[in-house]
């Protein structure tokens, strides 16, 4: 049996990953961006900036189970899509560590997809309630 804040806990450890990146990636800006212009990323800080918003907006989604199953599917795309930029040499053994790290994230992400925000969770309080067996729904 799941704990209600089982799931709440979850939720905001894998949202601390990406939160913590981005308060990082977003005090060290320009360093930051001068590594993506090494890469031959174009639009850096632009492509830097959108990474940052992403990481903050839906880590706080997950945080709060709002879109909860959006949510993660959203964050798995950006994680592929990172790892398709920013590692691609596997041959360096930090981007080896940051895939793996990142496919184990995947894997949380999915857990939070297939089993949803849990009772505490915005999405819990804005969902219907459930249909009875009559097929009525019960009233709050």
């Amino acid at each position: 049996m799941v704990n209600k804040n089982t799931l709440l806990f979850g939720r905001i450890f894998i949202s601390l990953v990406f939160v913590v990146s981005a308060v990082r990636l977003l005090l060290n800006f320009k360093v930051s961006a001068l590594s993506l212009v090494k890469m031959g990323i174009p639009l850096s800080e632009v492509v830097l900036a959108i990474g940052i918003a992403v990481q903050i907006v839906f880590g706080l989604f997950l945080i709060l189970g709002y879109k909860t199953r959006l949510t993660a599917m959203s964050l798995i795309a950006f994680l592929v899509l990172a790892n398709l930029i920013y590692h691609r040499d596997l041959t360096n053994i930090y981007n080896q560590l940051q895939v793996t790290k990142d496919i184990a994230i995947i894997g949380g992400l999915l857990y939070v997809y297939l089993y949803g925000p849990g009772e505490t969770s915005l999405d819990a309080r804005s969902a219907p309630p459930p249909p009875t067996r009559s097929g009525k729904k019960k009233k709050k």
